[in-house]
């Protein structure tokens, strides 16, 4: 009766309708996989990443709806509940004293509103919280592709005082011009090339490189995809200031990365309201 396209088109149909129902039925969650600074281990970043805790079938991880999100339109809104609840926790978080950063990503589509950047940091605004401690994280294709018509909203950002961070570099085509003209402040290293470090000369070739880079443009670098000890020394031999990775800790939920952030540094703290 049906032709597989037709099916395929009302599986697809279905399942939208299901992601858009989870965005306002509270079965979005968010992980936060910490950032440590190398050699001392201490947390210095908080990454959110959504998951989706699906009644049939338990939690589903980006990759399982972040595309359909993106094909649909939904990104959008789901883009706005990550925000809303990734300030809500960090508020809590930052409430308490501990001396933590947080970052998110963002969608290309995202990246094509106008009112992106406004948007973003009116709502750091109405909770009073300081702009600084939040980074905005940007794959370098989705920066690179139409690096003109993003930097406008990237200088927005930048102007309202959050942080930029180049994700996933290595897997796009930068210009160097352009990426030392744009207003970023970190630099993540796509875990492709640490996964054969340093057995691979090639890929360790690239990393050093990569982190001689960050360096002489005033980024801070982050090596993800740490998974073994010989990836962690080699990093702190090259005096990579910051790793991400299932080594050092997978995503964790609200409740158990509590444990690893730096304790209350007092009632004084970066947190206080301004003004």
């Amino acid at each position: 009766l049906y032709g597989g396209g037709t099916i395929e088109a009302r599986l697809q149909l279905a399942e939208t309708a299901r992601l858009r129902r989870a965005i306002g039925a509270g079965e979005l969650v968010l992980h936060y996989q910490p950032i440590f600074a190398l050699p001392s281990g201490e947390v210095a970043h908080l990454e959110a990443l959504v998951r989706w805790q699906r009644p049939d079938s338990g939690l589903a991880a980006p990759l399982s709806f972040i595309p359909l999100a993106e094909e649909s339109g939904l990104i959008e809104s789901l883009g706005r509940w990550v925000l809303d609840a990734l300030l809500e926790q960090a508020g809590e978080w930052l409430g308490e004293g501990r001396d933590v950063r947080f970052s998110f990503n963002v969608s290309p589509r995202q990246l094509r509103r106008s009112d992106f950047a406004r948007n973003i940091a009116a709502a750091i605004e109405q909770r009073s919280l300081d702009p600084a401690r939040f980074c905005v994280e940007i794959t370098e294709s989705s920066a690179m592709r139409n690096s003109h018509a993003v930097e406008p909203l990237l200088r927005e950002l930048r102007a309202a005082g959050l942080r930029l961070a180049v994700d996933d570099f290595g897997l796009g085509y930068s210009s160097l011009d352009r990426l030392r003209d744009l207003p970023f402040q970190m630099l993540k290293i796509d875990r492709s090339f640490l996964a054969r470090t340093p057995e691979d000369r090639g890929c360790a070739g690239i990393v050093r490189a990569v982190l001689e880079l960050a360096e002489a443009l005033g980024m801070e670098a982050v090596a993800e995809g740490v998974e073994t000890e010989e990836q962690r020394r080699f990093l702190e031999e090259r005096r990579c200031p910051l790793a991400q990775g299932f080594l050092l800790s997978r995503p964790l939920p609200a409740s158990e990365v509590a444990a690893l952030l730096p304790a209350p540094a007092g009632a004084e703290t970066a947190s206080a309201p301004r003004g």
